[in-house]
């Protein structure tokens, strides 16, 4: 598409407010602000954290992990304080598909992605720049081709004829299931983890299919890393389990929200609906927030989800700014518009919308300076289907933030106790009172400070 008829399609989001009742034929056809719950006690997000999600297989074969250490500045641009790195090991080859959750070494770095130096490079180079890095680790299987198959058979679930199966009813023919009744297995795997905290600094793991290794495992496998790493070490599981973080997970995935979130869009649900999936959510923990990730970008990009770009954006402003901790997935920030296979190699352009990173990058911004005031009291209102945020500290300071769901222009009314009150707008740095009325264009979003 054209630049110019891209960014027309682009205004609705980025426009300014029309402030005041131009449009508006009187006080009726605007819908009343309601408030859904008064007094949210917030729980704030480990160490503010904000999760970057890289898939190596989006850069260049065999430079991936230089060409990652070169992004690291536009990565903190987007307010990343946390590099995710999804599986660089080695893959297998026997029964292959391509899966980077196919391991044949956990301690060794996949030449298709570039060197040991490299990794350790990137990672020094992220500390430099104020990231923890997280390493993904896939303890429930490796690849058949692993030497732990050839050489410990019985680290591995055996079917009756003593053959190593896979993991059972997950149709993941790749991989071989490991068998955690085996303290020599369980050990090794520790000593692997344990590797990279200390031969390369990694801060932590995000753990794949955390709901298929027994808690006790990853209590003990966590009490060793922390014992390394001490409170830097950052532990994600991969699981919407509350009873992972009794085994010393710092964080889990926020799953709930994001198919709520889905619904919302999709025109199924209420944004009440939404609001209170949302609360629950984040009531039971630290949640890792996002509107995709490799698994649901494989399956349907976030495009597809949330209507095209503008609506993608504020469903990732609205899921933000309720809570949580953000994460981003690497190619959601230039609004890629097709499935994005993780199987595979692709040739990816970062440069190849610049506006819409560019309101990333904005709105990270905007989210990374109100810190002080996300740790307060939060109000939630509906607008019709307009979201409205406030959040309030003790010192009289405040958070404003509305976001449009609908693809349309809506004409709303503004929270009573907030009318005529002097903000600045975190997007573009203005100072603005905030009117009675609105119009907020199709999948609007603004984010005001008191």
């Amino acid at each position: 598409m054209k630049l110019f008829g891209y960014i027309v399609q682009l205004l609705p989001l980025l426009a300014p407010v029309m402030i005041g009742c131009s449009g508006c034929s009187n006080d009726d056809d605007r819908v009343e602000p309601e408030i859904v719950n008064p007094n949210v006690s917030v729980i704030t997000p480990v160490d503010d954290v904000i999760i970057y999600q890289v898939n190596p297989k989006l850069f260049e074969k065999g430079k991936s992990l230089s060409l990652i250490d070169a992004r690291l500045p536009e990565i903190k641009k987007l307010g990343a304080n946390v590099l995710y790195l999804m599986p660089t090991y080695p893959e297998g080859k026997v029964n292959a598909v391509g899966s980077p959750y196919c391991i044949s070494d956990y301690k060794a770095v996949n030449p298709d992605y570039g060197t040991l130096d490299d990794m350790k490079k990137l990672v020094s180079d992220a500390h430099n720049s104020g990231m923890r890095v997280m390493f993904d680790w896939v303890a429930n299987h490796t690849s058949w081709d692993n030497e732990w198959t050839k050489n410990h058979k019985d680290w591995y679930t055996l079917n009756a004829g003593g053959d190593i199966t896979s993991p059972a009813g997950m149709g993941w023919n790749d991989v071989a299931d490991l068998n955690f009744n085996n303290n020599s297995m369980r050990a090794a795997m520790k000593d692997a983890m344990l590797y990279w905290v200390k031969e390369v600094g990694i801060d932590g793991y995000r753990c794949d299919y955390a709901d298929g290794v027994p808690t006790d495992f990853w209590a003990d496998a966590i009490g060793a890393l922390k014992a390394v790493c001490g409170d830097k070490l950052l532990m994600l599981a991969e699981s919407s389990d509350n009873n992972f973080y009794k085994c010393g997970f710092n964080m889990l995935y926020g799953w709930k929200s994001t198919a709520k979130l889905q619904d919302l869009y999709a025109g199924k649900i209420s944004l009440n609906d939404f609001y209170v999936a949302s609360e629950a959510e984040l009531a039971e923990g630290a949640h890792a927030r996002f509107i995709t990730n490799h698994d649901q970008a494989s399956e349907k990009c976030p495009l597809n989800h949330f209507n095209g770009k503008a609506g993608a954006m504020s469903a990732f402003v609205l899921n933000t700014m309720l809570g949580g901790s953000p994460f981003i997935y690497s190619s959601q920030e230039v609004g890629y518009d097709k499935n994005l296979s993780f199987f595979n190699q692709w040739s990816f352009d970062w440069d190849s919308d610049v506006e819409y990173t560019k309101a990333y990058q904005d709105f990270m911004k905007a989210y990374t300076s109100t810190a002080d005031l996300r740790s307060g009291s939060l109000k939630t209102y509906t607008t019709g289907n307009v979201a409205s945020l406030f959040y309030e500290s003790a010192d009289n300071h405040g958070l404003f933030v509305m976001v449009n769901t609908e693809n349309k222009e809506i004409q709303v009314k503004c929270p009573m106790e907030q009318a005529g009150l002097e903000f600045t707008d975190l997007l573009n740095g203005k100072s603005t009172t905030l009117p009675s009325a609105m119009t907020l264009g199709a999948y609007q979003y603004l984010v005001y400070r008191r």
